[in-house]
């Protein structure tokens, strides 16, 4: 399985910071999240919220509340290492 470039996850960091701000809050990461996984499985607006809840928890690495750029790149490679999930190049 191939490395994502650091431009393609930008470009997806980009894709989700809707408002711009250089960070991605936890609504954003909620839709990340819902099409990402969305992608793969079914989930319950309940499960949505936990698996987000669980992220947040887990990959805000300085605990400010927001996901930052390199934050959000662990995230991906978490998707593709462990979830088998592919992004475009």
């Amino acid at each position: 399985m191939g490395k994502l470039s650091k431009n393609t996850i930008q470009q997806l960091f980009n894709k989700y910071d809707k408002n711009k701000n250089g960070v991605i809050e936890k609504g954003e990461l909620t839709e990340c999240f819902k099409e990402i996984i969305g992608s793969i499985e079914e989930m319950s607006p309940e499960e949505l919220e936990k698996i987000v809840n669980e992220g947040m928890k887990n990959f805000d690495e300085n605990a400010n509340g927001v996901i930052e750029l390199n934050e959000f790149s662990n995230i991906i490679k978490f998707f593709v290492e462990e979830k088998g999930i592919t992004f475009e190049e």
